[in-house]
C-alpha cells in the first residue's frame, strides 16, 4: 500500500518529471502524469469569456478616427490595395507584412483596441464583398423591376450592404 505523497519524493519517477511535493495522484508514466496535470489545470482555470467584440467604426480616440478609417485610408492611398492583392508591381511583399503596416498605423493613431492580422484580413475581405455588390448593382440597375429581388441579390453578395 502506498501512502499519500510517498511516491513523489526524491529519487522517484515523479521527481524525474519535475513534480513538486504537492502532487497526490498516481501516474504510471510521463504521459499519464501530463494528462492528470492538464485536467487539473483545466478544472482550476477560470472560465474565459473570450475577447469582447469592439466595432471597427467606433474604437478610436475620437468620432472621426477609428480602425476602419485607418484601414480605408491605407487601402485608398497610392497603390497599397494593388500591393495587397499582389498586382504586377509586387516586390516580394506578403499580405502579412502589409497587414503589419496597417496594424502599426492603427497603434500609432492611438487606437487601443487590439486587432490581429487575421482581423484585418477578414475586414478587407468584408470590404471586398461590398465592392462586389456595388459592381453588380452598377451592372444591373437598368431593367430591374422587382425591388425585393434586387435587395436580396445585393445582400447575398454583401450582408453588410
Amino acid at each position: 500500500m502506498i501512502k499519500r505523497g510517498s511516491y513523489n519524493g526524491p529519487g522517484t519517477m515523479l521527481s524525474l518529471f519535475g513534480v513538486s511535493d504537492g502532487f497526490n495522484k498516481a501516474a504510471c508514466g510521463k504521459r499519464c502524469y501530463n494528462a492528470v496535470v492538464k485536467q487539473a489545470k483545466q478544472r482550476s482555470a477560470p472560465v474565459q469569456t473570450g475577447k469582447k467584440r469592439v466595432l471597427w467604426h467606433s474604437d478610436g480616440p475620437s468620432d472621426d478616427v477609428s480602425s476602419l478609417s485607418v484601414l480605408i485610408d491605407w487601402i485608398t492611398s497610392g497603390d497599397n490595395y494593388d500591393r495587397y492583392r499582389g498586382g504586377d508591381g509586387q516586390m516580394g511583399e506578403t499580405k502579412t507584412g502589409l497587414v503589419s503596416q496597417i496594424l502599426r498605423l492603427i497603434f500609432v493613431i492611438g487606437i487601443k483596441t487590439v486587432r490581429t492580422a487575421k482581423d484585418v484580413i477578414a475586414k478587407i475581405s468584408s470590404l471586398e464583398t461590398f465592392r462586389t455588390a456595388v459592381d453588380w448593382l452598377a451592372a444591373t440597375d437598368q431593367g430591374v423591376e422587382d425591388e425585393s429581388s434586387l435587395c436580396a441579390n445585393i445582400l447575398q453578395r454583401c450582408p453588410e450592404y
